[in-house]
Parts: structure tokens; sequence; C-alpha cells
């Protein structure tokens, strides 16, 4: 259901894209979720229900400058705190604003897992936000993240697939570049 949601909304698209200076059959613009409150409310409503299934419910949330929106919202349903990145690429002194201090385990809520995640992981164990959990909209999975960080995304960008070509959302022949893309990709 949420792939085609995605897919109607624009905010999945399909094509050829130049993404960081590579070919992508795909583009992700969310973003634009906020845009699109039906969409946005499920969002949210199924990223507090993951968050809840977590065994050691985290002290804060960090949300990537991708995220905030997203994170703000999931923040209010579950009444944690929210650290979230300005995205000026500072040091994480500087670049993430909120309350937080030594030994806060902590979950990271992104739209995807973007390259130099682990980068970003690590900036927020320096200044004591412990991520132990990455609870990404969709898996990209581009990125191997550090040992012991937990990933519980939504849907996988390999799901998504499934979902439209079951319900012949879009062409086979979409669907088969879809599947050769990620299976080169990893």
């Amino acid at each position: 259901m949420i792939a085609q949601q995605l897919l109607q909304c624009g905010l999945l698209q399909l094509g050829l894209f130049d993404e960081n200076g590579s070919k992508a059959p795909y583009r992700l613009k969310l973003e634009l979720l906020p845009a699109y409150p039906h969409l946005f409310a499920k969002i949210v409503d199924d990223l507090t229900s993951r968050l809840r299934d977590i065994q050691t419910q985290p002290d804060r949330l960090v949300a990537g400058a991708d995220a905030v929106a997203l994170a703000g919202a999931v923040s209010l349903r579950c009444n944690i705190s929210l650290v979230y990145s300005r995205g000026r690429g500072e040091p994480p002194v500087h670049d993430l604003a909120g309350a937080y201090n030594f030994g806060h385990p902590s979950s990271l809520i992104v739209n995807t897992i973007q390259p130099g995640l682990s980068d970003f992981i690590a900036g927020c164990g320096r200044v004591g936000l412990d991520i132990q959990t990455v609870i990404p909209v969709i898996d990209t999975s581009p990125e191997l993240l550090p040992s012991g960080v937990q990933i519980l995304p939504l849907i996988s960008l390999s799901e998504v697939i499934r979902d439209l070509e079951s319900d012949h959302a879009i062409p086979v022949s979409q669907v088969q570049t879809m599947r050769s893309y990620l299976t080169a990709a990893n």
C-alpha cells in the first residue's frame, strides 16, 4: 500500500536519474512527504509503532536533516525529546539542535540510508547521543552502518518493487531494470 501511494504522490519517481554522479532508475523525494497529509500520517503512525517495538526504548530521537518534519511528528506522538540536524555540515556540537548530553540511548529517523550516515552516527556519539537504532522510511542499503546499530526500516526498496509488481502498478521492464540495479548496487 505504501509503495503505490509513494508512486502516486510522486515521492517515488521512475526513469533514469543522475544521482550523485551515477545513473539510477529511480528517485525518492521523501522530503516532500509532509505535503501529502494522508500518507504523512500513515508513515508517522508506522514509525511510531516501529519505535515502540524497540526493546531498549530511546531517551532521544535524532532526525537527519532530510527528516526533521517526520521525526518531529513522531516525537510528538511518542513524547520523546527530539534532537535534529540543521544540515549545515558543521561539527555535531554546532549542527545538532536540541537538549542532549552524554548517556542517551537514541534512535535516528531518516528518509533513507545515505552515504555518510556512519560519520553522522559517529558525530552524534561524540556529543553523547548513542545511536542504537536507525529507522529509515525506505531502506535503500547503500551503506553499512557501524556494528551494534540496528536498522528497522518501514519498507525496503526491494519490497517496494515487489509490491508495485504484484499490483501491476509499473511495467515489467521497469521491475527488471530496478532489480538489475539493486543487484549491481549490492
